[in-house]
């Protein structure tokens, strides 16, 4: 909203009030309309998937050589770019049927190679192990 110079303060405090009473999101719904138990059924299910994925060891890797390409026996696995306070948000990359992949962030060419156990790479030191990482700071 534009500031008015001939609207006082409780003039604009009002017109704010409004146009947020009124304010309509996608699906003609209100921002009132979001209660807390309507995410319920999201929340379970994002709770749910966030247990699955915990059960399964995803690798990371990083770049903090700044090499052009990194080597990997995984096809799933996550890029945080450099090591931890210098990463980037941990994304996740799924190559699919493809055998490279470019990390969107750090620019990281990662190249599968089949002969490499799931969380082997080349280089070595690019998988990155949070608890080492922690030990290390310690």
């Amino acid at each position: 909203m534009a500031h008015s110079p001939d609207l006082d303060s409780h003039d604009r405090t009002e017109t704010i009030r409004r146009d947020n009473e009124t304010k309509e999101t996608v699906g003609g719904t209100r921002d009132s309309d979001y209660g807390a138990g309507r995410f319920s059924k999201a929340t379970t299910a994002a709770a749910v998937w966030i247990a699955t994925m915990a059960d399964k060891s995803i690798p990371h890797f990083h770049n903090t050589r700044g090499v052009r390409v990194i080597e990997v026996g995984a096809k799933e696995f996550m890029c945080i770019g450099a090591l931890p306070p210098f990463d980037h948000p941990h994304i996740f990359i799924d190559m699919g049927d493809d055998k490279e992949a470019v990390c969107g962030y750090c620019s990281t060419l990662y190249r599968y190679r089949g002969d490499l156990a799931g969380t082997a790479c080349v280089p070595e030191d690019s998988l990155w192990n949070d608890r080492a990482t922690v030990a290390a700071a310690g």
